[in-house]
């Protein structure tokens, strides 16, 4: 055990390449959190006409049905910050916005489409943390130790 011990590096790039993709997520997620919160906004200031209305229904449509995604997009953060799934998140921002958009011009058959599209981002993302070898999050263990 302890020569395996002896074999642990710490890779300093490699924690600084962790680290920028995390700051990634974050500001997706941060995104994310900004444009619900303009609908938020929006639905309250003008609630009487059919602007608010309409940013009503998709506050009420993200805050149901995304919740899933903010769930694994924080494993993802913690455990498997790699590139797929952070370009997935990126798309997942998109995709809401858009999703967004065709709820405030009244499009709402074409916004169910971006919820299908939204879900495949989501799904693309869950499918990530499952194929991971989850103890490469570990950044002191190097590729040849028997650990990982």
């Amino acid at each position: 055990f302890r020569a395996k011990m002896d074999q642990c590096a710490f890779d300093t790039q490699g924690s600084y390449s962790v680290s920028n993709r995390k700051q990634a997520i974050i500001a997706a997620t941060f995104l994310v959190f900004v444009l619900y919160n303009a609908a938020v906004a929006v639905a309250y200031i003008r609630k009487q006409t059919e602007i608010g209305k309409r940013m009503k229904r998709f506050m009420n449509d993200t805050a149901y049905r995304d919740l899933f995604f903010f769930g694994f997009v924080t494993m993802v953060e913690v455990a498997v910050p790699k590139a797929f799934p952070i370009v997935m998140v990126y798309f997942y921002l998109v995709a809401i916005i858009g999703h967004c958009v065709l709820f405030a011009i009244g499009r709402f058959k074409f916004a169910f489409i971006t919820y299908i599209v939204k879900n495949v981002f989501v799904f693309a993302i869950i499918m990530s943390l499952l194929v991971d070898k989850w103890c490469e999050f570990f950044q002191f263990r190097d590729n040849n130790s028997d650990f990982s």
